[in-house]
């Protein structure tokens, strides 16, 4: 089990059962899920299958899904992860490190994205001493990839997701990572 990560405005916590009414609230919000694989909306019951899906990468993996919460009022504002990609990605490998971030429209525009990448980016490369994490991001999604971009991510290549969808895989070495953070 993985403490809970701080930044100066949120606390990232473990990925738990709790979580599960926040995921179907994210993604049955047409705004949320506009670029995520088909675009399409959730049911409750496919919210709580991939709920539980991140809870098991937990328990196996020792990392995965956070659930970001405002520290100020301790209320969720979405959630960051880091998990494997999986297969159905061309030019990716199922076993990649993958960050993502998912807020409530309430929380847009905040800098949380950013800075709850940031701190994702910290355990991916100290914890976990992975080589690289990626970020499989649709073309038309621009928020999404000013934070990759701002946490340090460059655009590699252009390909299609696992839905047939485009898709444009933004990559952060964790030694790019390291040399950032000394001129920080």
């Amino acid at each position: 089990m993985s403490k809970t990560l701080e930044t100066a405005r949120l606390l990232l916590s473990e990925w738990s059962e709790n979580n599960v009414a926040l995921l179907a609230r994210l993604s049955g919000d047409a705004r949320v899920v506009r670029y995520i694989g088909t675009g399409e909306r959730w049911s409750p019951e496919t919210a709580a299958e991939v709920s539980r899906a991140a809870l098991e990468h937990w328990q196996a993996q020792g990392f995965g899904w956070r659930v970001a919460l405002e520290r100020r009022s301790a209320e969720p504002v979405g959630f960051a992860a880091l998990n494997f990609v999986g297969e159905g990605t061309s030019g990716l490998g199922a076993r990649e490190v993958e960050i993502g971030w998912w807020l409530l429209p309430s929380a847009w525009g905040r800098g949380f994205a950013s800075e709850a990448a940031r701190a994702m980016c910290e355990e991916a490369f100290t914890r976990l001493g992975v080589p690289s994490i990626v970020a499989r991001l649709q073309p038309e999604n621009v928020a999404s990839a000013r934070v990759a971009k701002r946490i340090g991510m460059t655009h590699e290549f252009e390909t299609t997701g696992r839905h047939g969808e485009d898709v444009a895989v933004y990559r952060l070495l964790a030694s790019d990572w390291a040399a950032s953070k000394v001129t920080r």
